[in-house]
């Protein structure tokens, strides 16, 4: 029961045991033996600095807690601009991670991206660069149906919220998406089409409210195009639409 990452009585998980997926960046390990050394940091450092350890323990655990959350959020923001010099593909990598497996930390994340971003220009580039190439790596592989999609395309549109991503450029990746949806076999197209009216969720109102992007007039058209691909009434998909795009 130790050995497995449970506490004796049914306990909770060891912090290792609930973060598989975000760990990319170290050496798997190998089964450990009675007698042997459990020294993760030991392990982690042969592939890993310090530094980097710590960065992406920030990163990790951001927003957690009872902290004040724009303290948070700022203060790493510091940490991260003046690690980006030597770090930056690392930083870079660890956040997209980040954002494909912790759903629930989706706008914090874009705040985050934001306030390096208006700092560090090239960082903001180097990112949605990277998110458009994971974006496209997955669909290509047929990945459509896996939440990594689903949480890179809602991460863009916090992105498009906090002005790093263009409105009409987000408009134009859903209609692509949809455009796949058509020439795909179901259940392949449900998720796609999911993916697309779920990430309208995450729009801020502006966004929609904006003439000069028409923002609202897109989101209609989304909308009607998903309704007659999912051949449902138009009032099924718009339960899921934001509250100003029902009008």
């Amino acid at each position: 029961q130790q050995r497995s990452g449970l506490r004796r009585g049914g306990g909770a998980f060891n912090k290792r045991a609930i973060e598989p997926r975000l760990i990319s960046y170290v050496k798997p390990r190998r089964k450990r033996y009675r007698g042997e050394v459990a020294d993760m940091d030991v392990e982690e450092t042969t592939e890993m600095t310090k530094v980097e350890i710590n960065l992406k323990t920030l990163l990790l655990r951001v927003g957690d807690g009872r902290e004040d959350l724009h303290k948070h959020v700022s203060m790493l923001a510091n940490v991260l601009e003046e690690d980006l010099s030597t770090h930056s593909a690392f930083i870079n990598g660890m956040l997209l991670d980040c954002v494909k497996n912790l759903s629930n930390k989706t706008p914090v994340y874009g705040c985050l991206a934001a306030l390096v971003g208006v700092r560090k220009p090239e960082f903001a580039k180097a990112l949605v660069d990277a998110l458009c190439l994971d974006l496209k790596e997955e669909i290509v592989r047929g990945r459509i149906h896996g939440f990594h999609v689903r949480n890179m395309v809602r991460f863009t549109c916090s992105l498009v919220n906090v002005g790093m991503v263009s409105a009409p450029g987000l408009f134009a990746t859903l209609k692509g998406l949809l455009d796949y949806a058509a020439k795909s076999p179901s259940p392949r197209k449900d998720h796609t089409i999911y993916t697309v009216v779920a990430s309208l969720l995450w729009l801020d109102k502006a966004v929609l409210e904006d003439e000069a992007t028409g923002g609202a007039a897109a989101v209609a058209a989304l909308l009607a195009t998903a309704s007659d691909l999912a051949e449902v009434p138009p009032e099924v998909l718009v339960r899921l639409a934001p509250p100003e795009a029902k009008a």
